[in-house]
């Protein structure tokens, strides 16, 4: 059985070294890696509901309607992404404070077993088909962060990356487009794709090619 990191934890580690964790961070990227985060322990770690409150509580904050969640808010409030990150942290710090989480941090264990068993090369496939479920809106770099995060909790969990389909499919890219390894697939698939939406359709098109070349 191993100990996972809760999920005030777990924002709170990303906003004091989200380059440990996401590369060219951004609060879009660091709210998808939690997203995929929960979604690989299937939301069953204590204090989700209170990472989910924090959602609510920006909102009330700002007077915005709760249907916006709190990266959305305080990018808008924020205008740029060095300052977004920075309000981000003044706000957790204010929440975790006014809400006394303290002694109320419950560990979370689990059996390897029981997380979710989603091959990565099928839950990218899920998400190419229904992004807006999962991160909000169509995004190469949303999809890559969320996958980030369901392998980093697979990993606490002991479960080795092994899926080489998905795996590979990032040195598959950078060949493709005689660019360095040393880049992600998302890195090159955004600037190749231009605009978020050229992006999106190309990162489709490209996976479809690398899984027909394997054949």
């Amino acid at each position: 059985m191993k100990k996972l990191i809760t999920y005030p934890e777990l924002l709170s580690k990303i906003l004091a070294r989200s380059e440990d964790f996401i590369s060219n961070p951004s609060l879009f990227k660091i709210r998808s890696f939690i997203e995929g985060y929960d979604f690989a322990t299937k939301g069953c770690c204590p204090n989700r509901e209170f990472y989910r409150g924090f959602n609510f509580w920006v909102a009330e904050r700002y007077f915005v309607k709760t249907t916006h969640d709190w990266q959305s808010i305080i990018s808008f409030e924020a205008g740029s992404e060095a300052e977004a990150i920075k309000l981000a942290k003044q706000l957790w710090h204010e929440y975790l404070e006014t809400q006394a989480l303290g002694a109320s941090v419950q560990n979370c264990f689990i059996e390897a077993e029981n997380l979710t068993s989603t091959k990565t090369s099928d839950l990218f496939e899920i998400l190419q088909e229904r992004p807006t479920l999962y991160i909000g809106h169509a995004s190469v770099t949303g999809i890559r962060s969320f996958l980030a995060g369901y392998t980093f909790a697979r990993q606490i969990a002991g479960i080795k990356e092994d899926d080489l389909l998905y795996t590979q499919f990032s040195s598959w890219t950078a060949n493709r487009f005689n660019k360095a390894v040393s880049h992600q697939w998302d890195e090159i698939v955004s600037f190749m794709g231009i605009s978020e939406s050229g992006a999106f359709a190309l990162m489709k098109d490209l996976w479809n090619e690398y899984k027909s070349g394997l054949g």
